[in-house]
């Protein structure tokens, strides 16, 4: 899973150029333009983690089964 390493740190720098431009300029017309920018990388963000989440558990359960075999017929 290194490839969700570099999303992150792009998604992270992002981030603090929107608040360092916010801190900067503090005008209110820009401030929803940066919002809606954070909001949008934080979406990313929740994404990447679901899609790892999901990755990591469909490995383990694969691997359980294979691990386990076919099993006994009859048995629950």
């Amino acid at each position: 899973m290194a490839g969700y390493r570099g999303i992150g740190s792009i998604a992270i720098t992002v981030v603090a150029i929107a608040v360092l431009t916010l801190v900067r300029t503090s005008r209110w017309d820009e401030l929803g333009l940066l919002a809606s920018l954070m909001i949008f990388v934080l979406w990313i963000a929740v994404a990447v983690g679901a899609t790892a989440i999901g990755v990591t558990l469909w490995r383990y359960v694969s691997l359980r089964a294979k691990l386990k075999g076919p099993g006994r017929p009859g048995r629950v």
